[in-house]
């Protein structure tokens, strides 16, 4: 019995040994063009696009030459304004709501790239600050969610404070609702009373879980300045939900044997990227009497 021991033990070891770091580098492939382009109503229609990197770029290289064509409701909206030294196109055209997109692009005049989204209607969210248990320095809202369009994948609920200079710095969202998706979640007591989980960055509710016309949840947040809401179809959703994974499960952070690889989805054709519509509801929380159903 010893002996099969020490043989097991000796195997291991030599196994462990073994292992070295590997120091090759990442195989080169092929640059692809590489589209991301956000659509929200009201908002100016721009479309950038660089080529693919290799794993740990930052910097990727703009595509300044490509013919863009954007169909809206099966209409042109015509030629873009001006391109941005980083590759966005610029169009001299704001987004509509409940309207259809369809992208054309054509690069080094032999790579076509095709996409199509829809900009769903806005919902009308309630959002209303409500007395609990003092929480010091935050506040406990109480959201009402109707049934959003047709075309919305899920619902994302955002919490951000006032950072230095002026800036908005995101913070964790805390709910204790069955509705909101639980894959960044973790077990917090810190926060108020009775609310004993924090969602990392945003809250992520999938519309198939709202299966009446108005569910009401209650959130928290640490002093928070806006509470936005984001209403992504499905190709912006399984992106953005997928690109959040990713940063977790980061080579340099996660130990080698709990790494994994996580590859973004597209819907480009011929290419890499997103071209999705969104919605977008801002609460600005300040005593302003025409602040939205905010009451300090």
């Amino acid at each position: 019995m010893r002996s099969l021991i020490f043989a097991l033990f000796l195997s291991s070891s030599l196994v462990l040994l073994s292992c070295n770091d590997y120091e090759g580098g990442f195989p080169e492939t092929p640059a692809i063009p590489v589209v991301n382009s956000m659509l929200m109503a009201d908002s100016t229609l721009c479309i950038n696009l660089t080529w693919s990197g290799k794993p740990g770029v930052t910097l990727f290289t703009p595509i300044m030459d490509a013919q863009i064509e954007v169909l809206e409701d099966g209409e042109t909206i015509g030629a873009f304004d001006h391109v941005k030294p980083d590759g966005t196109y610029v169009f001299n055209h704001d987004v509509k709501s409940n309207s259809r997109y369809d992208l054309n692009i054509l690069v080094d005049r032999t790579i076509k790239l095709n996409a199509n989204t829809v900009v769903p209607i806005n919902s009308t969210f309630q959002l209303e600050s409500i007395e609990r248990i003092n929480w010091e320095g935050s506040h406990i809202f109480e959201l009402k969610l109707p049934k959003p369009a047709k075309e919305v994948s899920a619902i994302y609920i955002f919490s951000f404070l006032q950072g230095n200079n002026n800036s908005f710095d995101n913070y964790g969202v805390y709910c204790m609702s069955p509705l909101c998706d639980a894959f960044n979640r973790i077990r917090d007591d810190s926060g108020p009373e009775n609310f004993n989980y924090v969602y990392d960055e945003f809250i992520r509710i999938p519309t198939d879980a709202l299966v009446t016309s108005s569910e009401t949840i209650q959130i928290a947040s640490y002093r928070p300045v806006q509470i936005i809401i984001l209403e992504a179809t499905e190709a912006f959703d399984y992106y953005y939900k997928t690109a959040f994974w990713q940063g977790y499960y980061d080579p340099n952070i996660q130990l080698p044997f709990t790494w994994e690889s996580i590859y973004l989805p597209s819907n480009i054709q011929g290419g890499a990227g997103v071209f999705a519509g969104t919605s977008v509801t801002v609460f600005n929380l300040t005593n302003d009497s025409e602040s939205q159903n905010i009451d300090y």
